[in-house]
């Protein structure tokens, strides 16, 4: 089973890395659209620190 990075854009367009080849894979040329769902994927992935308001008391 090839071992394979994350996909990551370059210029617009989606790739990977192939580290059993040593090689990079084009997956595809990515949309506008594409590229927006994918940034709202990894901000829903990564959870944020809650933002501090101040004591309650």
């Amino acid at each position: 089973m090839a071992k394979l990075s994350s996909p990551y854009k370059f210029q617009g367009k989606i790739f990977r890395y192939d580290f059993q080849n040593s090689m990079v894979q084009y997956l595809y040329k990515a949309s506008a659209e594409e590229i927006e769902e994918e940034r709202k994927r990894r901000r829903k992935r990564s959870p944020q620190k809650p933002v501090k308001t101040g004591n309650k008391h």
